[in-house]
């Protein structure tokens, strides 16, 4: 009994493992950050060629872009998670030069 459930559960690793698709937030979290270096990186925000690009970018991580109400569904789910404002965070320093940090300071709004 001892090998087969020692078998079975070999079996599922290497399944999980095999199917090369990350956990959704891990995928969300790549696509995020990709997406935002590629504005931040950008000469001209406003470019419409941007909204194609970051919709590919997205479809690259497995995402429907068509489907609008799963893609705000995704993003309602997210939006207070701190790894994603983390993220956030470190791509402005990564790919935005001197922009401001998108999540205020702690300390913000205080007097000193």
């Amino acid at each position: 009994m001892k090998k087969l459930l020692a078998g079975l559960a070999l079996v599922s690793l290497v399944l999980v493992g095999c199917s090369g698709k990350k956990p959704e937030k891990d995928r969300y979290l790549s696509a995020m950050k990709d997406v935002s270096c590629l504005v931040l990186k950008s000469d001209n925000i406003f470019d419409p060629s941007l909204q194609e690009k970051a919709k590919d970018i997205v479809k690259s991580y497995g995402f429907d872009t068509s489907d609008d109400a799963a893609m705000k569904a995704l993003k309602e789910k997210y939006k207070d998670d701190a790894d994603v404002k983390a993220v956030q965070n470190q791509t402005v320093k990564d790919c935005g030069g001197a922009a401001a940090p998108v999540a205020p300071a702690a300390d913000a709004g205080t007097k000193k």
